[in-house]
């Protein structure tokens, strides 16, 4: 479950969605090294609790984030033994339409999003599994199939 210091969103439910904090509350955490990695993504905070997923992988369980480019790096330098999957739109325009159908976003917001989404394409030479998301049950077919290339069929 990540944390995040933004507010919910319409639909969104706090230790559901996310585990919705302060900015002065989340600054804390990082200073204490909570976090296994973490972003600070147009004016908010997002991360992912350090002591959640250790305790989930000394259970023997998989853990799946979904996380930034920039958590990808914080996590490469942390884990040795990890798999990384790059989750990809056919296209900037196609990511732009589905931004703009969502109406959770103002136009300046999707303007910003679209650039970070820009910059992060160019990191996807580093990521091991690459997957497009053009079509939902095609792109679910191939995370099923490289999760169990990966960890077996458990």
């Amino acid at each position: 479950m990540s944390f995040t210091s933004r507010s919910p969103r319409v639909g969104e439910i706090d230790s559901k969605d996310y585990y919705f904090i302060s900015k002065e509350k989340f600054e804390k955490l990082i200073q204490e090294d909570r976090f296994l990695e973490h972003a600070y993504f147009f004016g908010e905070y997002y991360g992912t609790s350090r002591d959640t997923v250790q305790e989930l992988l000394e259970q023997g369980k998989n853990v799946i984030l979904e996380i930034e480019v920039i958590g990808f790096w914080q996590i490469k330098r942390k884990i040795e033994d990890f798999v990384s999957i790059f989750i990809y739109p056919p296209s900037l325009e196609h990511l732009r339409e589905r931004l703009v159908k969502r109406q959770t976003e103002d136009k300046e917001n999707i303007d910003r999003r679209l650039k970070k989404a820009e910059e992060e394409l160019k990191e996807i030479v580093h990521f091991k599994h690459t997957v497009l998301n053009d079509n939902i049950e095609q792109a679910l077919l191939s995370l099923t199939q490289i999760i169990t290339s990966e960890v077996g069929s458990d």
